[in-house]
């Protein structure tokens, strides 16, 4: 019998008690009309009465050497139960990419941080307590010695690697690559326009903030979390846990938003972790400063395109230079620049693209994937640059577009991607 219909596992979800008033999913009621009149169901509506929780002390260094950190003090207050920092945890580092997005050899991260700090707000301990006000009275608590050191703010710090994230990689740098395709521009008259466009970097702020319920029944785990992804994020935690396979369920009830950003943190291996250790259930209702300082932030690019058009308006060629910035690790947003490469002539038949893509990690929040992943900076960069281009040409921009949309499908870009159906010339039309 599978883990989803074994006895033990029900077992395990009986814990969970609904609190009165707030209804299961009952079968034909409309979603919209359930949420609206409050009866949703969350995962801090599913937090047991004999529920521990958690609150994560956090840095306040952007980057720093992590001397000592003191829980004496703490694990002695009313009502804490336990204090783990990443010593006690004995979690392995975390590897994000997972094939996701280019390696990063060098740059895992730790559940807690161990040796440094990298970015304002990363954890450094977890502190575990009979409720939440006094997980955070006790997290008050903890002394954590922090030696500061410069700060890698920019991408031409991070390529003149004077101060280093990662001294095990050698190099800020986590991944550079140049796709050239298609056929040499040579048409005489050829006319070039530049542009640069910065994507700055912005905090998702859902409804509902980060949280996750851990209930431990015989070496395994149900886990309750709002989230885009469970079995991804049941996969995760069984890897990073080294528990046996099928040992982990993963459930998510009512999401009060995601954007994109919702899917594995560090925070949900030591929450599940600590209830493995104390063999009860553990909370983590995260604030919503926690979700701007530690949840993944999105965008970090800047653009800069080089069209090559004939005096007709002809595009020949685009050049593309993309700086991604990761943050702090770069396990969620590395890939996000390959994906603004695929779609980067965004609706326009261009012959040839050369882009080059560098990908950094800085001592800022880590990015990941948000509302589009890598499309939006894409499509606004090739849109600002086709402006640039009518306004050296003084042709009329709808012009531009015409002269230039994908007309015959599939479409096969330079790039890779495939389109197979569209009007483009017709969306534009003010008929």
């Amino acid at each position: 019998m599978g883990l989803a219909g074994s006895p033990e596992l029900h077992s395990v979800a009986a814990m969970i008690s609904v609190p009165e008033g707030v209804r299961p999913r009952p079968d034909g009621q409309d979603e919209m009309e359930r949420l609206v009149t409050g009866n949703g169901r969350y995962v801090a509506d599913l937090v047991p009465s004999d529920a521990l929780h958690c609150w994560f002390v956090r840095s306040p260094i952007a980057h720093g050497l992590l001397r000592s950190i003191d829980v004496a003090e703490a694990k002695q207050a009313p009502g804490v139960v336990a204090v783990y920092t990443a010593a006690d945890l004995g979690v392995p580092d975390l590897s994000f990419a997972l094939g996701a997005g280019p390696d990063a050899e060098g740059m895992d991260r730790p559940v807690l941080a161990r040796d440094r700090v990298r970015f304002v707000g990363e954890a450094t301990a977890m502190v575990i307590a009979e409720s939440r006000p006094l997980a955070e009275d006790g997290a008050g608590l903890v002394w954590t010695d922090i030696d500061p050191l410069p700060v890698v703010t920019t991408g031409e710090a991070a390529r003149a690697n004077e101060v280093v994230l990662f001294p095990e990689a050698a190099s800020n740098i986590v991944a550079a690559s140049h796709l050239a395709e298609g056929p040499e521009p040579s048409a005489e008259n050829l006319i070039e326009v530049t542009i640069e466009i910065d994507h700055p970097r912005l905090a998702p702020s859902p409804l509902e903030t980060l949280q996750m319920l851990a209930i431990p029944e015989d070496g395994r785990l149900l886990v309750w979390c709002g989230h885009q992804a469970p079995h991804q994020l049941r996969d995760h935690l069984t890897t990073f846990l080294q528990l046996p396979e099928g040992s982990v369920r993963v459930i998510v009830p009512d999401v009060g938003g995601a954007f994109g950003m919702k899917r594995i943190y560090p925070e949900y291996v030591a929450v599940a972790k600590a209830a493995l250790l104390l063999d009860r259930p553990v909370a983590w209702n995260g604030t919503r400063t926690e979700l701007f300082l530690a949840g993944s932030h999105g965008r970090a690019q800047h653009h800069r395109v080089t069209l090559t058009a004939d005096p007709t308006g002809r595009i020949h060629q685009a050049r593309y230079e993309l700086d991604t910035d990761t943050g702090a690790y770069p396990h969620g947003g590395s890939l996000i620049g390959g994906l603004s490469r695929l779609v980067s002539s965004g609706l326009y038949a261009i012959p040839r693209i050369e882009f080059t893509n560098t990908i950094f990690v800085t001592n800022k929040t880590p990015t990941a994937p948000y509302r589009g992943a890598g499309r939006p900076e894409a499509a606004l960069a090739i849109e600002r640059a086709i402006d640039a281009l009518a306004a050296a040409l003084r042709i009329d921009p709808a012009e531009l577009r015409q002269t230039n949309f994908v007309d015959s499908w599939p479409h096969h870009s330079p790039t890779g991607a495939v389109y197979d159906s569209g009007d483009y010339a017709a969306a534009q039309s003010p008929e």
